[in-house]
């Protein structure tokens, strides 16, 4: 149980590019997890690119904000209430192209080291 407020936050890992991006975890990080979840707070302008790819799926939805969602070569322009799902071995990116925080409630199969 991790209650609002006590959730660690993290920025964006080293092996993803991107910037003004960090993450609320919803899952502990660990190793052997089925599942990550995160909370993606995305700040005006900000933006991740993951060029890394494996088995699994993503779903998400937007909490709030506005988020510019890129899967392979397709662009999807996404809103407060908006959710997507996708399969994990396709490169994605995001931005928020807004002024406001975007908020986007992540989850997926993780990496397998």
């Amino acid at each position: 149980m991790q209650k609002e407020g006590e959730r660690p936050i993290s920025q964006t890992d080293a092996i993803r590019g991107g910037a003004g991006v960090s993450y609320e975890r919803l899952v502990p990080f660990a190793a052997g997890n089925l599942l990550e979840g995160n909370i993606h707070r995305i700040e005006p302008g900000g933006e991740k690119v993951d060029q890394i790819t494996h088995q699994g799926e993503t779903v998400g939805y937007v909490i709030e904000g506005e988020l510019e969602f890129t899967i392979e070569n397709v662009t999807y322009r996404l809103t407060t209430g908006d959710s997507f799902f996708f399969k994990n071995h396709l490169t994605n990116r995001y931005r928020n192209p807004g002024a406001t925080l975007t908020r986007v409630i992540w989850v997926n199969t993780p990496q397998i080291h």
